[in-house]
């Protein structure tokens, strides 16, 4: 079950492509508080904006103990831009898992190191961060890697370059954030939701071709992402 917390505004555009979904407008700290505690696994930051209003919800998050958590997009930029929201992402990977999916404009901000430094040295600057600030870090490039705070790294082979689309980040955060909530630890819920990610979108490209396919082909492709790992290998059987 997914609930997504959003403004009232987009009530009929996501309930007319996710009928699945729950949603709430409710942003208030007490109704936050009950979404919070219902669920498994919190993702934010993919189209809150840089606003004082998306600051407060994700310092709500921050504050919360006992479920994890995957910051993705604007969710990153703002802790970028406050030190106090850098302290609060410290003291809740303190206690709980936390994943950053950031790409490298992303991890610019957040390290103050230029893009073209961290693509150079890409597998170190995530694991100087992932050390830094206890998280887990899926780092976005053309081939993208996974650190843990532990030292362990993971680059990913699947992907291609028509994943390069709007959106196709937010699919990736929503996928880290279901598979921690059915219970895989934060450096495996990464890595593997970056190697499904990477195969649906080649997939989609397959169908589609990499000039014409988007984010939804992507995430439409996941199905499909998951038989074919299965019928190969049977690693999700055992994942955790």
């Amino acid at each position: 079950m997914v609930k997504v917390l959003s403004a009232k505004s987009n009530f009929t555009a996501l309930m007319s492509h996710v009928p699945e979904a729950l949603f709430s407008s409710d942003t208030k700290k007490e109704a936050l508080s009950g979404d919070f505690s219902w669920a498994d696994a919190i993702v934010i930051g993919p189209g809150i904006g840089t606003g004082k209003k998306a600051a407060a919800v994700l310092a709500d998050v921050l504050s919360t103990r006992g479920i994890p958590a995957v910051i993705d997009a604007d969710g990153i930029n703002l802790i970028s831009e406050d030190e106090g929201l850098r302290d609060a992402l410290r003291e809740k990977a303190e206690e709980d898992t936390v994943i950053l999916t950031p790409h490298l404009m992303e991890m610019s901000r957040f390290t103050g190191i230029p893009p073209a430094l961290i693509k150079n040295d890409i597998a170190n600057t995530a694991l100087s961060y992932a050390r830094s600030y206890n998280t887990v870090i899926a780092l976005k490039d053309a081939r993208t890697v996974t650190a843990s705070p532990e030292g362990d790294l993971i680059k990913n082979t699947t992907g291609n370059n028509g994943m390069s689309t709007a959106g196709s980040g937010d699919v990736l955060a929503g996928l880290a954030g279901s598979l921690l909530a059915q219970g895989l630890n934060g450096f495996r819920a990464a890595s593997i939701a970056v190697f499904l990610h990477g195969l649906a979108g080649d997939i989609a490209a397959d169908r589609y071709g990499v000039r014409g396919m988007k984010a939804m082909d992507i995430a439409e492709s996941l199905p499909e992402a998951f038989l074919k790992v299965e019928e190969d290998n049977g690693f999700l059987q055992d994942m955790r």
